[in-house]
């Protein structure tokens, strides 16, 4: 008899292959517009006090300054509060400018220089917006603009900008043999404002600019004419040239200071600062960056108290003018400094600090007249 033996195996069950999930889409690094140079000009809008609009009489508008950005990049508005004394003149200027404002170091002076329509006014304000522009897409009146600010370095490309299309007087430019220039010093200067006038030009055979015409500048018309006139006086070396053009500029007038209050009206009652006392580390004298170009002076009066191993503390910025720039700048130069030592030291001090602008006949360093920051007595009690 013949046995079948049925063995049952264990067979492990093999479940269903699941695929794999798809590899996701190779993503494209996003393109980053490289960083470029600008031209940045601030523009200046409305001015208004207590909520109706003021004219303004004299609109002195930012210099135009390079800076760097890519295209998509903004800049966030800048908004000025100040005052309007009586002759229009604007005091107590102070920027709100929290952030990121690339360039924006002249709105302030621009606006002390600057004038409204008569009337005392308080509280005004304007935003200044910002353009941005690459070199080549820049306005050729704000390359012009930029290439005749005095102490910056325009590219051999904003020079290209600023001739005509056309030009055949550029990269080399023709040899002068005589350069002329205006008679700086019996033109009229606008306080605060550095004028400038560019004018475009022919070369003749003979080296003898022709066809002389003012294309850009600050609108003073008698620096126009003496511009044209000392192109006109120019030789160059014979050859014809078209679409030349030169620049001149001048100086501004000194914007004087406000009238600096009675500082008695500053110091308290309990001070006990003694009058003259000497310093240990002079003040550093420093003038607000962006007010010697355009010569406007200022002061401030600076609160402090000084501990018996002679540093100062508690500098305040008690009053300051036109702007709020001086009064940033005094603080700094009193909290840098020391007095001498004393057994108490001192409490309630008050310095005034007055930052005046370099004029004619002043001594002169090997750099020429510089702007000078001067630190009277401090007051008596």
């Amino acid at each position: 008899m013949t046995t079948l033996f049925i063995h049952l195996l264990a067979v492990t069950a093999v479940p269903a292959q699941i695929p794999a999930p798809p590899a996701p889409p190779i993503a494209a690094a996003p393109t980053v517009a490289p960083m470029q140079v600008q031209l940045i000009r601030w523009t200046m809008g409305e001015a208004r006090c207590g909520g109706a609009p003021v004219a303004a009489v004299h609109r002195v508008t930012p210099m135009v300054a390079q800076t760097y950005g890519r295209p998509t990049m903004s800049t966030p508005d800048i908004a000025v509060r100040f005052r309007v004394d009586p002759t229009g003149r604007p005091l107590g200027i102070t920027v709100d400018a929290s952030g990121y404002r690339p360039e924006s170091g002249d709105i302030a002076p621009s606006l002390a220089a600057s004038r409204f329509a008569p009337g005392e006014r308080q509280d005004c304000s304007i935003v200044y917006t910002a353009v941005r522009s690459p070199i080549g897409e820049a306005a050729i009146d704000d390359v012009r603009a930029f290439t005749v600010t005095p102490n910056v370095r325009p590219s051999r490309d904003m020079f290209r900008a600023t001739y005509p299309a056309g030009s055949d007087c550029f990269d080399p430019g023709p040899a002068v043999r005589l350069r002329a220039f205006p008679p700086f010093d019996t033109l009229p200067q606008e306080p605060g404002q550095i004028g400038w006038s560019m004018t475009q030009f022919d070369v003749d055979a003979a080296g003898r600019p022709v066809n002389l015409r003012t294309v850009a500048g600050t609108g003073s018309a008698s620096l126009d004419a003496a511009s044209r006139t000392a192109v006109a006086d120019t030789r160059f070396a014979p050859g014809v040239r078209h679409g030349c053009v030169y620049p001149y500029y001048i100086n501004p007038a000194i914007l004087a200071a406000p009238p600096v209050p009675e500082q008695a009206g500053f110091r308290r009652t309990d001070a006990s600062c003694a009058v003259d006392s000497p310093w240990a580390t002079e003040p550093q004298l420093l003038f607000p960056t962006g007010y010697e170009r355009r010569r406007i002076e200022g002061w401030a009066i600076i609160g402090f108290d000084v501990a018996p191993w002679g540093a100062t503390g508690n500098v305040k910025i008690l009053a300051a003018e036109p702007t709020s720039d001086f009064g940033e700048v005094a603080q700094r130069i009193v909290r840098n400094a020391t007095k001498v030592a004393t057994a108490t030291g001192y409490t309630g001090c008050v310095e005034r600090v007055i930052f005046r602008a370099a004029r004619p006949g002043d001594p002169k360093d090997t750099d020429g007249p510089r702007p000078q920051v001067m630190i009277p007595t401090p007051i008596s009690g």
